[in-house]
C-alpha cells in the first residue's frame, strides 16, 4: 500500500526474497484484500467495482469479473481454477473462473440455521470443496464444509477463518 503519510494510492508491491527492495506493481491502484493463485505466480484482488488477477513476473491487470454491489473483500483461487468471493450484503459466496466470467452462487446463508452472513472461504485441494465462516443471528460463528451437490455441513464451532495446511490438518 501507500505511504500512511503520502498521497499515493493503495497499491500491490512485490519484494523477492533474496532482494531488499520491493517494488510496485503497475496497474493495481485502489487493490486490496489479497489472495494467491495456487502456483504463487500471480495474485487476485479486489477493486472498488472490479475482481482482478496480475501476474507477478509482470504484465497488466486482468479483469476476472465485474462485483455486485455488497460483494468482495474476501476470495480464494482454487488448484481448479476458479476464484470463490463473498456477497456480504446478499449473505453468499460466489464462484466465477479465474479466466473470467459471471459469478455464479455457490452457496448462500441459511436462514434456518440463523445464518446471516458468510466468509473467509478456503477451498481444499481438490478445487472443488472449500470451507468457510457463517455467522449467525445469535452472534456464534461455524466454519462450514461445501462440497458440490451436498448440503453444507459444520465442522468447527468456532468464529475463525479456517487454512487448509498438507498433509491433512485445519489452523484457525
Amino acid at each position: 500500500t501507500g505511504s500512511p503519510d503520502s498521497q499515493e494510492p493503495r497499491r500491490i508491491w512485490v519484494r523477492s526474497l533474496g532482494e531488499l527492495e520491493s517494488r510496485p506493481v503497475a496497474g493495481t491502484e485502489g487493490a486490496s484484500s489479497l489472495f494467491f493463485s495456487p502456483d504463487g505466480r500471480s495474485v487476485g484482488f479486489f477493486t472498488a467495482e472490479k475482481l482482478k488477477r496480475v501476474d507477478l513476473e509482470g504484465g497488466s491487470p486482468v479483469p476476472i469479473c465485474d462485483l455486485p454491489v455488497g460483494a468482495g473483500r474476501s476470495g480464494t483461487w482454487g488448484a481448479g481454477g476458479d476464484v470463490l468471493i463473498t456477497n456480504i450484503q446478499a449473505g453468499s459466496i460466489s464462484r466465477v473462473s479465474a479466466g473470467g466470467g459471471t459469478p455464479a452462487l455457490a452457496v448462500a446463508a441459511d436462514a434456518a440455521r440463523g445464518e446471516i452472513r458468510l466468509g473467509w472461504p478456503v477451498f481444499l485441494p481438490d478445487g472443488k470443496r472449500f470451507l468457510y465462516c457463517a455467522k449467525r443471528r445469535d452472534k456464534s460463528a461455524r466454519v462450514m464444509y461445501s462440497e458440490p451437490g451436498a448440503e453444507p455441513r459444520q465442522i468447527l464451532s468456532v468464529s475463525s477463518s479456517v487454512q487448509y495446511v498438507e498433509p491433512g490438518f485445519l489452523v484457525f
